[in-house]
């Protein structure tokens, strides 16, 4: 699969991200372990969610230490909080074998991040789904890119 991840490094490549500049894009990736230099806004997020775009949450950053975790949590509960819990894809980006959980691990992170079962059980099966057809979409039919 043809999937393309952003990763934005400020505001402005976020805003250029989610607004549907890059008609390339399938997925904005978000740093949750790092500090960010700007918040997940609502509008943002909606202007990305309303182009069919998804914002991916790697879980391995809460499983580090400390400060990593404190970060992720924050960063975390900022993206869920301006999605009000749709269009999240969750993934491991997990470095060791180790560092994978199951999935009813992942739904309990969800719900530590106030976010309903349901939309976090989606976030690992429809939503994951979604992409895969978003970006075979772009690239296999009439108005691919």
């Amino acid at each position: 699969y043809d999937v393309v991840a952003v990763q934005p490094a400020s505001e402005k490549i976020m805003l250029a991200a989610c607004s549907g500049v890059w008609d390339a894009v399938d997925m904005v990736a978000l740093d949750m372990g790092a500090r960010w230099g700007f918040f997940a806004k609502h509008k943002t997020v909606g202007q990305a969610l309303a182009n069919g775009l998804s914002l991916e949450i790697a879980y391995w950053p809460a499983l580090a230490d400390a400060t990593t975790r404190q970060q992720w949590v924050s960063n975390a509960a900022g993206v869920v909080r301006a999605t009000r819990g749709r269009g999240l894809v969750w993934t491991s980006g997990a470095r060791q074998a180790l560092d994978l959980r199951t999935p009813y691990d992942i739904a309990n992170l969800g719900e530590a991040l106030q976010l309903n079962g349901d939309l976090s059980k989606r976030g690992l099966s429809a939503n994951a789904r979604a992409v895969l057809m978003h970006a075979f979409t772009r690239a296999d039919t009439l108005r691919a890119v």
